[in-house]
């Protein structure tokens, strides 16, 4: 198959992640392929995105993923550190069984051997700046990106960071790494940059799938100025760290398809209107699987058109 000139990218999120594999397993059953990614020309996640991402850049079947996030889910928030349970200090989960997962899953695999590419956003905490790891990144090992970008400080401890001398890859004691979700949550910016910047994307009919966990961010009500900083901290600052990007991701990568004489209607959006969860309550996985199937039977007719015609089965009837 020949990859179209398209970036798959899924946003942070936490167990709600499930709801885009969800998603991505109808779209790949649809089209009857045994690896959706291979559709595309790179893919690009952060966090929860991150994982779905790499498993899908190394080779395993969307409804692989699905299954992980199904069978792992309450593995990984499961094992609260006695600090957290105690004091309420430090991040609340021990990472032993999300690293052992990682490993199991990924083996050897570097970030310069994936097919599609793979980016993945992460937050150089100590720099106070973005980290994309990618192909460039050759002895990386896909599992130590993943993790890096999955470190949510209340939730996983930060990793530390790398050094690569004489060939051999290093993680080093100095924790820097945390959850790409601080810069980067929707990561389809930096997809579509790191695309061009490494000639794998041409501008002539570029598409962009772009899935979404966070749902529409719902009005706060109105702000005041008399606020002292703790109310402003609760009401302002903080939602604005934690809402992540989406927003502005859509209308900048929406005016970048202008820019380049492509219509914006090339960016496919999914996002459906999620309730506000904790990133860990696996217990409401059957409603998130639930909204995105019923998203998915808003969108398949339209998805598969927006793909292109030469990967667009005859659809008779909707797949459930």
């Amino acid at each position: 198959m020949i990859p179209l000139n398209a970036v798959l990218s899924e946003a942070g999120g936490g167990h709600m992640g499930i709801g885009p594999a969800r998603y991505m397993a109808e779209l790949e059953k649809l089209l009857g392929l045994s690896n959706l990614a291979h559709l595309f020309a790179l893919v690009v996640g952060t966090s929860v995105g991150a994982i779905d991402m790499a498993l899908l850049a190394c080779g395993y079947s969307a409804r692989e993923v699905l299954d992980l996030h199904r069978e792992h889910g309450a593995g990984i928030f499961g094992d609260k550190l006695w600090a957290y349970r105690i004091l309420k200090n430090g991040p609340k989960y021990s990472d032993a069984y999300v690293l052992k997962l990682l490993r199991a899953k990924f083996g050897d695999r570097t970030m310069s051997s994936t097919v599609p590419p793979l980016y993945i956003t992460a937050y150089d905490a100590r720099r106070r700046k973005l980290k994309v790891f990618g192909p460039k990144d050759t002895l990386v090992p896909v599992w130590y990106a993943v993790r890096c970008s999955m470190a949510a400080s209340s939730y996983f401890a930060p990793m530390g960071g790398y050094s690569v001398e004489d060939g051999v890859f290093r993680i080093l004691s100095d924790k820097r790494y945390t959850d790409g979700g601080f810069t980067a949550n929707d990561p389809l910016l930096c997809g579509m940059a790191a695309g061009f910047e490494d000639g794998l994307l041409q501008a002539d009919d570029l598409r962009l799938l772009e899935l979404v966990t966070s749902g529409e961010t719902p009005e706060s009500g109105p702000l005041k100025t008399g606020w002292n900083i703790l109310t402003t901290l609760k009401k302002v600052i903080i939602p604005a760290v934690t809402a992540g990007n989406s927003a502005d991701v859509e209308f900048i990568g929406r005016a970048w398809l202008r820019s380049l004489h492509v219509s914006p209607d090339n960016l496919f959006r999914v996002s459906p209107a999620t309730p506000d969860m904790e990133l860990d309550e696996t217990k409401k996985s059957p409603m998130v699987e639930d909204l995105w199937a019923k998203q998915w039977d808003r969108d398949y007719g339209a998805l598969v058109r927006f793909l292109g015609s030469n990967h667009a089965p005859r659809i008779r009837a909707q797949p459930h």
